[in-house]
């Protein structure tokens, strides 16, 4: 008589606890997939709410451009989107592995692409200031360019490590080449404005472009034809300096020279030349 034995049969004892482990794993996913899009959605919240504090903050003079720039926005920034991102590819993982996918999608779409943007704007940043040169100091007339007043050198003095605007002998920090040098090279259509109107009529129209363009004008002297005016960006509050020197052409019309300093910093990424090329084309 053979000692054969009946094979173990999975009963319904064996399927009740296979079932009750897939619903606790998949509580647990569905409750992991809501925590993370509340977190998700805190770090979109936070990521650009943290930029704009970081650059108002130095506008407002609570700390000073390096700790907003630097500090907050390059160093903790950096760091902030790198975060967020990972946030963003696990919250998607999560939501794949989840029956309830609809909030888990868009909650995690747009956590990534906006990490992604982030980090795709801050190259281009970067890009422009490798490509660009390292220079803050830009004129139309690089052999006799335009002085600031007692006045306006005063006012500079007020800000912290400003830079000098000696132009004679300037050169970058980087390549060790002259400004005049570097900024022909980067911005060759920077030249004096040569203008058919009197200058009477030249010192009007560009007193009232300067103060269109949202300027603040210092000084606005109409017979040695100067106006001076700072420019403050919106982000960060960086201020540059403005001085636009008006005078009759020896063979008639006007010739209008101008020069835009940064107060602080050592690149521009092309900000002054920006600002010369459309006041003048203003003008013309």
């Amino acid at each position: 008589m053979s000692d054969n034995k009946t094979p173990d049969v999975e009963g319904p004892k064996t399927i009740a606890v296979v079932a009750k482990t897939k619903n606790k794993a998949a509580h647990l996913i569905e409750q992991s997939g809501m925590w993370l899009r509340r977190i998700a959605w805190a770090f979109i919240i936070i990521l650009p709410v943290f930029y704009m504090i970081s650059a108002l903050g130095s506008r407002w003079g609570v700390w000073d451009w390096r700790t907003g720039l630097g500090t907050l926005s390059r160093d903790i920034g950096t760091k902030l989107i790198i975060t967020t991102l990972l946030v963003g590819v696990i919250c998607l993982i999560v939501t794949l592995l989840s029956k309830k996918k609809g909030k888990g999608l868009l909650t995690s779409a747009v956590t990534i692409l906006m990490a992604a943007g982030a980090m795709v704007y801050g190259g281009k940043v970067k890009a422009k200031e490798q490509n660009l040169p390292r220079i803050h100091d830009i004129t139309t007339d690089t052999q006799n360019v335009p002085t600031f007043s007692q006045h306006m050198l005063e006012i500079r003095a007020k800000t912290k490590d400003v830079n000098s605007v000696d132009y004679i002998g300037k050169k970058d920090q980087r390549e060790g080449q002259l400004y005049s040098v570097l900024q022909s090279r980067a911005y060759p259509n920077i030249r004096p404005l040569i203008l058919s109107e009197n200058p009477e009529q030249v010192f009007g129209q560009a007193l009232a472009t300067t103060k269109q363009m949202g300027w603040t004008v210092h000084t606005e002297d109409l017979d040695q034809g100067i106006i001076e005016a700072t420019a403050t960006t919106f982000w960060y509050g960086f201020k540059d300096d403005i001085i636009i020197h008006i005078h009759a052409g020896e063979g008639g019309g006007t010739v209008l020279n101008m020069r835009s300093i940064s107060r602080v910093g050592q690149s521009d990424l092309g900000a002054n030349a920006k600002r010369i090329t459309k006041f003048t084309n203003a003008l013309k």
